[in-house]
């Protein structure tokens, strides 16, 4: 584990949302790493399971700690300004995943809620 693969983790642990590849270079303070050995870690940091790849259709992907180390939770993501906040309240109401199962003989391994609008403050100074 290098020390930038190691500041790479702190800076997703301490950024509270998904990040970039260009948010994570532009983090990194105490050692230097090019884009391209970002993206690597990056990508090995998904294989590995420390780290899920985020698609909200706006050209880029984002990054965020995988469950495994950070509570379940889905995103707010505001259509005007590009905010993305996390949400941590429970998702579905308790038994829908073993209720799918039932009905279905679908097991369910993981599911991703995204939610698209406008945030608080983009909704203030449009009024």
């Amino acid at each position: 584990l290098t020390n930038a693969r190691k500041e790479m983790i702190r800076i997703f642990n301490e950024s509270g949302k998904p990040l970039t590849v260009q948010e994570v270079h532009q983090g990194l303070h105490h050692t230097t790493a090019d884009l391209a050995s970002i993206y690597r870690s990056v990508n090995l940091f998904c294989e590995l399971g420390i780290l899920t790849k985020l698609d909200f259709h706006d050209k880029q992907y984002r990054y965020e700690l995988s469950d495994a180390f950070v509570p379940h939770h889905h995103h707010l993501i505001c259509t005007q300004c590009g905010t993305i906040d996390n949400v941590f309240e429970q998702c579905l109401p308790e038994g829908f995943e073993e209720k799918i199962h039932k009905q279905r003989g679908f097991e369910v391994e993981s599911h991703i809620l995204e939610f698209y609008g406008v945030c608080g403050t983009c909704a203030e100074s449009s009024s």
